[in-house]
């Protein structure tokens, strides 16, 4: 009787331990959500490279589809999930919640979630929120504050409208940015303002639970929420538009709130451990320290530290590694570290990327990627900066690279825009994998002296060359060695023909041209049999305007073809494209030696016999 009491005694206990836990008991080769399941944005793994290659590590896989949009990805049981607008793979413009295979980047699904949001400059336009992957469901909220569940098959499931329901508000212009927390039974979102400034749905009905209020509240930030506990108390912490606050997780009820002067924006993630909170508001606001003290079923909160203006941080968030935080100072590209107990300053250094940088950590190591596309590993070292790799994200360039890093079972995956990409962080990458439909790029290798094209002897394979295959498989892709004078060469196989000739094409975007001055553009081709391709130089941005398009004769031997141009504008991000390569099943192609160099001569077209 005695050992039965004893056993029954304990399963209040087991029952609390297992709920508690519950938010963290994702797969270990998961991050199923915005910063990692424990929302601390530093990654598990173990093993990984010490420093990086000049051209970067290797490149697993890339795929398009992701559409426009800086949410990050979501990883959970094999699938990688994203949120954007106006995809490749997609016929309007609309945003969709989009399914990747994790393996290979295939594109799996697609569930339309509305329209896109085009309120405010370009830059802010565009899909934000990361998903919540829990189970069998998926949860997003767009950027107008639509809660969306879907399963993982691509199915809607419900769909809540947080400002509609909720009476919610933004403390800004900007739209929605919040991963929503799962927790057992419960979904935790913030739709903001005062009269539901928080609220617990059930996940799988969407029906509410319980709601808090915050007297006052300006409106949702764009930060996410964490757990702590705090004696017997289970705590969400929360940072909206009016600062920082703690809710009881069993009832909603504010327990604390620790309010700030109004600001444009407060958007990092609170960092817990322990009774501490860390917050930090960008904008020249600073970063702050809090202590929660639990008495009974009540919590308050103290300050360590009050606003230091040297810890703010605008959206890229902060990391927690041993006792040091590491960030970005405000939005300025300039890393820091700080004493997480006193505030005070280790270092603060520039690398080798600009602008903004969003920042992830992982086996000692920092995961820096700056908004001007530059990626970089730097130790997690308070002692002093130092950088041990960095390399150019293929794509970037154009719209600000604000997606943050993941770092997952060894790989690091990077959400560029309306691309997904893979990279090894082992060195055992394989071959790289063109998913469908996709592009093929890889790593960054610097080109020789006057030459504008890099790797364009395709000595490192496909890397920094994009390859359209239209909608489907219609083409395979991969580096030979047989090309003229036994150098490398890319054969394309057309296994399918798709539904006009150009959308299958290769080319290489990120070129500068100056308004009429001359190029000359050579390349080696052969096919399996004659026929024609074309050859254009373009805007690779909107209106797509041509400087030239040439139409080439080929022939079954290696022949060498030139020609001359001159640039109608003034662009730095033009592309040169071998193109209408989808006009017969079974075509094989191979191209070699590609090279782009200025040009005094006039137009002229050479190398069509």
């Amino acid at each position: 009787m005695k050992n039965q009491n004893y056993a029954l005694s304990i399963i209040p206990f087991v029952v609390w331990l297992i709920y508690a836990i519950a938010p963290l008991a994702a797969n270990d080769h998961d991050w199923p959500t915005f910063r990692g399941a424990d929302r601390t944005a530093v990654a598990p793994d173990t093993g990984l490279l010490k420093s990086w290659p000049e051209t970067g590590p290797q490149l697993v896989w890339e795929a398009k589809g992701a559409g426009r949009g800086y949410a990050g990805v979501a990883i959970a049981d094999g699938k990688l999930y994203t949120l954007g607008d106006g995809s490749s793979s997609e016929n309007d413009k609309d945003e969709y919640l989009i399914a990747f295979d994790q393996a290979s980047g295939k594109r799996l699904w697609s569930s339309k979630t509305g329209p896109a949001w085009n309120v405010g400059k370009d830059t802010w336009q565009g899909s934000r929120s990361t998903p919540t992957v829990d189970g069998d469901r998926v949860y997003v909220i767009s950027p107008q504050g639509k809660l969306i569940c879907v399963d993982t098959k691509g199915a809607e499931q419900w769909r809540v409208d947080l400002k509609e329901k909720f009476g919610g508000k933004k403390a800004e212009m900007w739209g929605y940015s919040e991963s929503v927390l799962i927790d057992g039974d419960n979904l935790i979102c913030t739709p903001g303002g005062s009269r539901n400034t928080m609220v617990a749905l059930n996940k799988v009905t969407g029906e509410k639970v319980w709601s808090t209020s915050r007297k006052g509240d300006r409106g949702a930030g764009h930060a996410s929420v964490v757990i702590s506990e705090i004696g017997k108390n289970r705590v969400y912490v929360q940072t909206t538009g009016s600062g920082a606050m703690g809710v009881r997780a069993s009832d909603g009820k504010l327990l604390w709130t620790y309010d700030i002067d109004k600001t444009t924006a407060v958007i990092p993630t609170p960092i817990v451990r322990d009774d501490l909170v860390f917050m930090s508001v960008g904008y020249k606001r600073g970063g702050a320290l809090l202590r929660q003290v639990a008495d009974g079923d009540r919590v308050s909160v103290e300050e360590v530290y009050p606003l230091k203006p040297s810890l703010g941080n605008k959206h890229g968030g902060v990391v927690l590694v041993g006792d040091y935080l590491y960030g970005d100072t405000d939005d300025k590209g300039t890393p820091f570290c700080a004493d997480l107990m006193t505030g005070e300053i280790k270092w603060k250094s520039r690398g080798s990327g600009r602008k903004s940088a969003s920042i992830a950590a992982a086996d000692g190591h920092l995961y820096i990627r700056y908004s001007n596309g530059v990626m970089t590993l730097v130790k997690a070292n308070p002692e002093s900066f130092q950088e041990v790799g960095s390399f150019k994200v293929p794509g970037s360039g154009g719209n600000p690279s604000w997606a943050h890093p993941v770092i997952l079972d060894g790989r690091l995956y990077l959400r560029e825009g309306d691309l997904i990409l893979c990279y090894s962080l082992t060195g055992e990458g394989g071959e790289t994998t063109v998913a469908s439909p996709t592009t093929t790029s890889a790593q960054v290798v610097a080109p020789k002296d006057g030459e504008m094209l890099t790797n364009g002897d395709f000595a490192n394979g496909k890397a920094n060359w994009e390859v359209d295959k239209g909608d489907g498989e219609t083409a395979t892709v991969e580096m030979v060695k047989d090309g003229p004078e036994g150098k490398s060469a890319i054969q394309i196989k057309v296994v399918q023909v798709p539904d006009e000739p150009w959308q299958l094409q290769m080319y290489q975007a990120g070129l500068s041209f100056e308004k009429d001055q001359s190029y000359v553009f050579s390349f080696w081709v052969k096919s399996n049999s004659s026929g024609t391709i074309k050859v254009n130089c373009m805007q690779n941005h909107e209106p797509w305007e041509h400087a030239t398009e040439e139409e080439i004769y080929l022939s079954t031997e290696w022949k060498k073809k030139e020609f001359v141009f001159s640039g109608p504008w003034d662009d730095k991000n033009a592309r040169i494209t071998l193109t209408d390569l989808g006009t017969d099943d079974d075509r094989i192609y191979w191209f070699a030696k590609c090279s782009l160099m200025l040009q005094a001569t006039k137009k002229t077209l050479r190398g069509n016999d």
